[in-house]
């Protein structure tokens, strides 16, 4: 049983085309969008397409923990509320976790729109996850609570969850895949600015966090893009 969880924080601007996706696809028995005190019209678009809502302290890592520890189903997947799926995405995920060798993971990442700069970005995060097993939150990670449990839930984090939540997860020796099905992010952070400089931006602040760099001082440098 899959649960989709989705973390938002004022998304009124696409939530309704992620949740209208999601329905789309089969192979998914709940979705739970696990809202962080938004101040716009996000919980009501969300419950307006008939999902269940839940409230949660804002914050990404407290959203994932609160949204697993309400979740029904025995894998989770991670969503941002910006990432869609092709259509029979869920399908075949569904297939490939049947055969049960794979407690955990991530997709392969393409943008919504295409440029040297966003094309080297997804690049750089494929192959960071099929080398190291690192997976980014916009490639979608997915986990069952069998996994989840043996790390204790979702860590606690100011910024760069999806790395932690990762490097505990290796610890367990449980198998993981980057997953050849693609999973489509938005580029709208390159919409602010030089798309390269963009890019830069993103993979110091992970070589700095790498190297002790306080996540309290990366969250006010890296602010959130909607």
């Amino acid at each position: 049983m899959l649960t989709v969880i989705v973390p938002t924080l004022n998304e009124e601007k696409v939530i309704g085309r992620c949740l209208r996706n999601l329905k789309e696809q089969r192979g998914i028995a709940e979705i739970l969008v696990v809202d962080g005190e938004s101040g716009d019209a996000t919980r009501k678009i969300a419950e307006q397409h008939g999902v269940r809502v839940v409230k949660s302290e804002r914050g990404i890592a407290r959203q994932l923990q609160t949204g697993a520890a309400a979740a029904k189903g025995d894998v989770l997947l991670f969503l941002h509320a910006d990432c869609r799926f092709a259509p029979g995405a869920i399908s075949q995920f569904e297939a490939i976790l049947k055969e049960g060798s794979i407690h955990w993971g991530a997709f392969k990442q393409r943008y919504d729109r295409y440029g040297a700069a966003t094309g080297a970005l997804a690049a750089i995060n494929n192959t960071a996850a099929q080398l190291r097993r690192q997976y980014r939150g916009e490639q979608g990670i997915f986990v069952t609570k069998k996994a989840l449990g043996k790390i204790g839930g979702v860590p606690d984090a100011v910024v760069f969850e999806d790395r932690k939540l990762c490097r505990a997860l290796k610890q367990t020796g449980l198998k993981s895949a980057l997953l050849p099905i693609a999973i489509i992010s938005s580029a709208r952070r390159f919409r602010h600015g030089n798309d390269f400089r963009t890019v830069w931006r993103l993979v110091w602040g992970r070589v700095r966090r790498g190297v002790g760099v306080s996540g309290y001082k990366l969250k006010k440098e890296y602010p959130a893009v909607r």
